[in-house]
């Protein structure tokens, strides 16, 4: 049984390494399509925060600094916070507005129950984002 499997693994290493040559190399890239540059889908990123005002303006402006070509917004949702979180998210919300993807700040309501902590933020965050993308496109 044994001298069977490893017959098997070797035939299948050789059909491999003499089928499908350069199989295990990393950089093998799909071309994109010729007919349309701006393939991307529209991408949403969900940033739930809590007592963040040490780091959320840094994240926020390393998030608005992507390069994406597709849409792309951000939202934050802010969990309660009872620091500067929401004043730091809101200015660096502005300094992107112009050249940046659309930084949405949502306040989290209480938490229902059954949630806790940052995934009820980040179901509330989903909610809102599912309300907004069905009344009209959310970058616009």
């Amino acid at each position: 049984m044994v001298t069977v499997l490893s017959l098997i693994s070797l035939l299948i290493w050789l059909y491999l390494l003499f089928g499908h040559h350069d199989f295990w190399k990393a950089d093998q890239r799909l071309k994109a399509p010729k007919d349309s540059p701006n393939n991307q889908p529209h991408t949403v990123i969900l940033v739930p925060a809590r007592n963040e005002e040490e780091t959320i303006g840094v994240c926020l402006t390393a998030l608005a600094k992507l390069t994406y070509s597709g849409p792309l917004d951000i939202v934050l949702i802010d969990d309660n916070s009872d620091d500067q979180t929401h004043a730091i998210a809101t200015k660096t919300a502005q300094e992107f507005h112009e050249t940046g993807p659309k930084i949405h700040i949502v306040s989290a309501a209480p938490l229902e129950e059954g949630w806790t902590g940052k995934l009820g933020a980040l179901h509330q965050g989903l909610e809102y984002t599912e309300k907004i993308c069905r009344t009209s496109p959310i970058s616009g």
